[in-house]
């Protein structure tokens, strides 16, 4: 009876046990690079791991990766690799498996998060389906970026031995075109129905209700917007809609309970700008190409006959179904953490801020040569060089007789006879040069875009103009009408601040009597405005704007916040359309907030400054607010004062400093985050913390600098060798000679399970955003394998040759090389290649705990069921010690014996010792 009981228990909890432990249930197969080195930069590579040979079920990804290293990252699953146990050159992913079977399952870049599939959903791989490899493939733009050691970025794929109650697949869309230039909107429309034999666009028969759960969008860097709708019965019903400029992560579908029907016609839109573009953009997978891409994950049930089958969607929209498009639906609140993926990274320390010393100099050394700073209108850091440029006033100072009851300048007053803009050198304070003098009648905003230009506003002149780096003498470009106040799309009135991003868009605080943010395209054609335009027009709403200040952009510019001044609040809105996403009103403003300014180095904070009391006695500091919440975590200000004298303006450099600008006396400070490296002390400590200009002063406060990598070259389409592809089935141990040409490297996001031709169109890569190299925003997007749109196309095919099998030498970065000359590897090593990974190489790291508090409550599951055991056992034994006697008890009496007998005694003795004994 012991032995029942016992043994199905212990093999009962030594299933848990192993269960919690990832030896049965749960798995993770770390699917990794083993310390790879490019040869070249732009460099496509692949490598392979074997799935389980019993069939499995992916339910997650984590990605060990960052976009500081590899631009994008592929997920693949095959039936055969082009190679086993080596990494090798993969341009694109007819060159990912050896036959035409690739299958996308996971798509990673720009610093995207990791994810989890819905409960009872997973992918199957492994054992008898067609998915026996996992393939990795990493774009590495820039070889330099890869340390000594090699790369070992990768994913950890979380897999399960349970059978899942549905299956999961990718749907994508994908369409092609030609872009005119100088459009403020661009849309390609696709369309596809993928009903039975009627189906049209698809790859595949939709045979099937399917289910949709997570959407990705893909697009170059003129695209603002990707949007997906199931139309049904002239009903539009909205998929999913993202920018594509923001983590390539998968979004939830807004709606988890749609559901694609059979009869059902999808339908997307990609929108673009091409405003600053000055000729026609045509489709395809370089940098100067555009693509339109979204795609989303389903499940079906996983007995569906069409499980695990993904299916693509090329067909162009209709004349008569463009026309019905609804209008695009507002992007999500985007908080700049949404799909990111932070597994390596603790939250960015709070910046304190110090003012520390500057310039390294004496000022009795004329540094500034006898430049005599007045009241500071803008401060800007040049985006490149991290130049600071100055914009001040000289002797001239914005007081009554300045502007007449209409908003006239007093044109009596002349322009400005002295130089204006100062460009400081960041480290020291030096004046490197000056310009400006006659140009300008009341200063006030300044900023420096990423190709250096130089962008200021004259609140004298209700103009805003845009100065050349290679000519200072005179505007190259004008917004506004010289010395006229007024309200529409050709005037502005005392324009405050002006802010361009790097698509070349410009954005205007029209601050002191319209009250509005106005939009232009590069070329200064008027967009769109909003905020308010005064009381003159219509009452005053709730979130009008009240001299809107400054403003400031978040680095991967989805939020446009601006300083609404005499409000002191924080509104942030989306750019592209002028839509209010926050307001912020933080009380420790005490009512106003002049200028605000995005950290750039830590990422995730603002900063901004107020003004004196209403007393006039003092009091404006300067404050550290949480990025998206914009709540106050620190305070900070110059010293000994601990207070600022009328702060009109600030800038944050890209190595973190942050520069503050006084009208009341004519000073620039310079503060620095006290946990970063100080800046080299003065000589004269009389003067630390401020340099004489003649009768005034500049000093200086930081924060941490970071740099990026050069935008990648895009690749070109290829389309694979037959030959090749035979040769490299049975090619997993030899060398090949090899030459790569880099501009055929591409990231394929279709599956390729038909076959390549010249007449598919482009599907899912990414350039990086076109960006200055200098600049902190590393983030770039993804790239894609594109054949020709037509026949016509300029997309070249494919001429790489066969890729080369790269051996993996223990403790020697593996280096691929695409150099002809050095691509021979037949001597390169004669020992067996090594793999990275493996798929019971790692426990689920929440597992730990588990596997304790299993093995705990089995371990006192057992002692209760063996100490109940034992209890039972000896109670039996009584039962049969005291059963004996009373069965002859009770035979006596039935013949009737005499209760007196002998006999009789003898055995209700023996019946009460076993009663005394408990029963």
């Amino acid at each position: 009876m012991l032995r029942i009981i016992l043994i199905p228990c212990t093999v009962l909890c030594i299933l848990s046990i192993c269960k919690a432990a990832g030896i049965h249930g749960k798995h993770v197969l770390e699917l990794k690079m083993p310390g790879v080195r490019p040869k070249q930069n732009d460099q496509y590579i692949c490598f392979a791991e074997k799935l389980p040979s019993t069939t499995s079920y992916i339910v997650g990804y984590q990605p060990n990766a960052s976009s500081h290293t590899v631009h994008h990252m592929l997920v693949f699953t095959c039936t055969l690799p082009r190679l086993v146990g080596r990494p090798y050159d993969c341009v694109n992913a007819a060159r990912v498996c050896a036959t035409q079977e690739s299958k996308i399952i996971y798509a990673w870049g720009r610093d995207a998060g990791g994810m989890r599939l819905p409960k009872d959903v997973g992918v199957a791989i492994g054992g008898d389906t067609e998915a026996q490899y996992a393939v990795v493939q990493l774009h590495y733009t820039d070889k330099s970026l890869v340390g000594p050691d090699g790369d070992h970025t990768g994913v950890d794929i979380d897999i399960s031995s349970t059978r899942p109650r549905y299956l999961s697949s990718v749907f994508l869309m994908g369409g092609a075109g030609r872009l005119p230039p100088h459009k403020a909107a661009v849309n390609i429309d696709v369309a596809c129905s993928c009903h039975g034999a009627r189906h049209t666009g698809c790859t595949e028969s939709l045979d099937t209700a399917i289910h949709p759960f997570a959407f990705r969008v893909h697009a170059h860097s003129l695209a603002t917007q990707i949007t997906a709708y199931i139309i049904r019965r002239r009903k539009w019903i909205l998929i999913g809609t993202q920018s594509p400029q923001r983590p390539q992560a998968f979004y939830p579908i807004p709606d988890p309970d749609i559901t694609v029907l059979p009869t059902d016609i999808l339908a997307a839109r990609c929108t673009y700008n091409t405003t600053g573009k000055s000729h026609t953009v045509n489709f395809g997978s370089t940098r100067q190409d555009e693509m339109c891409n979204f795609y989303f994950m389903f499940y079906v049930g996983a007995n569906d006959p069409s499980a695990g089958r993904g299916v693509e969607c090329f067909g162009d929209a209709s004349p008569e179904l463009s026309a019905a498009f609804p209008d695009p639906p507002p992007l999500p609140f985007f908080n700049g953490t949404e799909g990111h993926h932070h597994h390596h990274h603790e939250p960015p320390a709070v910046p304190h801020l110090k003012m520390v010393s500057w310039p390294t100099k004496s000022p009795s050394a004329g540094v500034l040569q006898g430049v005599e700073l007045g009241q500071v209108g803008g401060v800007a850091v040049h985006p490149v060089t991290g130049h600071v440029y100055v914009f001040h006033r000289g002797p001239r100072v914005w007081g009554k007789e300045s502007f007449g009851f209409a908003n006239d300048f007093n044109r009596a007053l002349g322009p400005i006879a002295v130089d204006t803009v100062l460009v400081l050198d960041p480290t020291t304070g030096k004046l490197l040069t000056s310009w400006g003098k006659n140009l300008f009648y009341m200063p006030h905003g300044i900023t420096v875009d990423d190709k250096g230009n130089v962008w200021v506003t004259d609140v004298g002149l209700h103009q805003v103009m845009k100065f050349s780096p290679d000519d200072l003498s005179k505007p190259s470009l004008a917004l506004g009408t010289r010395f006229e106040p007024d309200d529409d799309q050709f005037h502005f009135c005392k324009p405050a601040d002006v802010l361009v991003d790097s698509a070349g868009f410009i954005y205007v605080a029209d601050g002191y009597c319209n009250q509005r943010v106005v939009k232009f395209d590069p070329s200064g054609k008027y967009i769109l405005a909003w905020g308010a335009r005064g009381a003159v027009h219509r009452p005053r709403m709730k979130h009008d704007l009240r001299v809107p200040h400054a403003l400031t952009m978040n680095a991967d510019e989805t939020r446009l916040c601006v300083a609404d001044r005499e409000n002191g609040r924080i509104l942030c809105y989306d750019p592209s359309i002028g839509r209010l996403r926050t307001v912020s009103t933080p009380p420790e403003f005490n009512g106003q907030v002049y200028s605000i300014a995005f950290s750039q180095n830590p990422a995730g904070f603002m900063y901004a400054v107020n003004f004196d009391d209403p007393t006039g006695s003092g009091g404006a500091i300067g404050f550290t607010l949480e990025e998206h919440k914009k709540t106050v975590l620190a305070t900070w200000a110059p010293v000994p004062a601990k207070h600022f004298s009328r702060p009109h303006t600030m800038a944050v450099g890209k190595d973190g400093s942050v520069y503050v600008g006084e009208i009341g006396q004519g000073r620039l400070w310079k503060f620095q985050d006290s946990k970063m490296k100080a800046a080299p002390q003065a000589q004269d400590e009389a003067v630390v913390g401020a340099i004489n200009i003649a009768s005034d002063h500049v000093v200086k406060f930081t924060g941490a600098g970071q740099g990026t990598a050069s935008p990648p070259q895009e690749p070109s389409s290829a389309s694979p060798d037959a030959a090749t592809t035979v040769a490299l089935q049975t090619a997993a141990s030899t060398s090949v000679s090899v030459t790569t040409d880099a501009a055929s490297s591409t990231e394929l996001l279709t599956s390729s399970s038909q076959p390549s031709t010249t007449s598919s169109k482009p599907v899912d890569t990414s350039p990086a955003k076109a960006t200055s190299p200098a600049l902190p925003t590393s983030s770039t997007s993804q790239k894609v394998t594109v054949a020709a749109v037509s026949s016509t196309s300029d997309v070249p095919p494919d001429t790489s040759p066969t890729p080369s099998a790269i051996d993996h030498i223990p403790s020697v970065p593996v280096v691929i090389d695409a150099d002809p000359e050095h691509s021979s590897l037949a001597s390169a090593t004669e020992g067996s290649a090594t793999t990275a990974g493996g798929f019971f190489s790692k426990p689920s790291s929440a597992n730990a705990g588990v596997v304790f508090m299993m093995t705990f409550l089995c371990s006192a599951l057992l002692l209760i069921i063996v100490f109940a055991t034992l209890q039972f056992c000896r109670k039996n034994k009584r039962h049969q010690r005291r059963g004996e006697p009373l069965q002859k008890l009770i035979g006596l009496t039935h013949r009737n014996e005499r209760p007196g007998g002998s006999e009789f005694k003898k055995l209700q003795q023996e019946v009460s010792s076993s009663d005394s004994e408990g029963f």
